[in-house]
């Protein structure tokens, strides 16, 4: 993954999270 500054890598990890949690519960919902 790209890390730009750590504030950066901090908010998009919470994004990359929430972002994973949306595709899960998609993949179980579709599959």
């Amino acid at each position: 993954m790209i890390c730009r500054n750590s504030v950066y890598s901090q908010s998009d990890k919470l994004i990359i999270e929430k972002y994973a949690k949306v595709l899960i519960f998609i993949g179980i919902f579709v599959g």
